[in-house]
């Protein structure tokens, strides 16, 4: 299944020709929200922030729950088990956590960073819906060996930029490194959206986010039926909602819970994620 492994002392590259399958379909379902929502020919501006990531985030949620998505993340765990990083101490991953990047997006642009958050061992795989036009992320070299406190200096005085290195991805390509890695995503310079997603690997349950059991099958929960417009208008009343209510918690809590109740399970997952 896997036609090609790169190793380096940082991370692993994975080329998986049934998983470009999988993401060719993954990106027409993206293209085809991109139209609906009306994102489509976006650029990213401040003035228009909250309007873009609202659109964003509603994509975000149903690339996250789509079955695209549920044959993706069984192959990625097949994949990450065949990586040099799988050991027997690593027994949880997270479901695919979509990115976003319109040309220009300052949002999206994150500074230099490692993902680990306490976890002993955790690894993240990040792998291109779209083809990127420009370096998608920059790392250090060898920097998953390097104590915590260290890089948090490092990366305050903003040292490491003078010896970053660049990554050009490539859609379908699997990348998977050490938490502890120091790492951002770039800005992108192109004239096109680009996307991508990444999964966690983890010996303890990962607080941020739902997390799986690598031994446990996983259930295909991603072929419930809904109305994409109907589903859209639900998540459009919450978020207008949340903008003009006061500080009283209880009614805002009384109203969220009306619009959830009125979904169903796949609906619910899909705005919770997107909220």
């Amino acid at each position: 299944m896997v036609l090609k492994i790169k190793t380096n002392n940082t991370f692993v590259k994975i080329q998986d020709s049934m998983l470009e399958t999988e993401i060719e379909r993954l990106e027409i379902y993206f293209r085809e929200l991109l139209k609906k929502i009306g994102l489509e020919n976006e650029t990213w501006s401040q003035i228009n922030f909250f309007e873009l990531e609202k659109k964003k985030s509603i994509i975000r949620g149903l690339l996250r729950e789509s079955k695209h998505s549920y044959k993706i993340l069984k192959q990625l765990k097949q994949a990450f088990k065949n990586s040099d990083f799988s050991t027997e101490t690593i027994k949880f991953y997270t479901k695919l956590y979509p990115m976003i990047h319109l040309p220009n997006d300052k949002s999206e642009s994150v500074g230099l960073h490692f993902d680990n958050f306490g976890n002993k061992e955790f690894f993240t795989s990040w792998t291109a819906i779209t083809n990127y036009k420009y370096p998608a992320l920059s790392y250090i070299k060898n920097s998953q060996n390097f104590k915590k406190l260290i890089s948090k200096f490092l990366i305050k005085f903003k040292i490491l930029n003078l010896f970053l290195s660049n990554i050009n991805i490539q859609k379908g390509e699997i990348y998977i490194w050490n938490g502890n890695m120091i790492h951002k995503g770039n800005l992108n310079t192109s004239k096109d959206i680009s996307a991508a997603f990444q999964i966690k690997f983890t010996d303890e349950n990962f607080i941020h986010e739902e997390s799986l059991n690598l031994k446990d099958e996983l259930e295909n929960q991603y072929n419930l039926d809904f109305k994409l417009e109907d589903l859209i208008d639900k998540y459009n009343k919450l978020i207008n909602f949340g903008c003009k209510i006061d500080n009283i918690l209880k009614i805002k809590e009384n109203k969220i819970d009306f619009y959830l109740n009125k979904s169903n399970k796949i609906e619910k997952k899909i705005i919770s994620f997107s909220l």
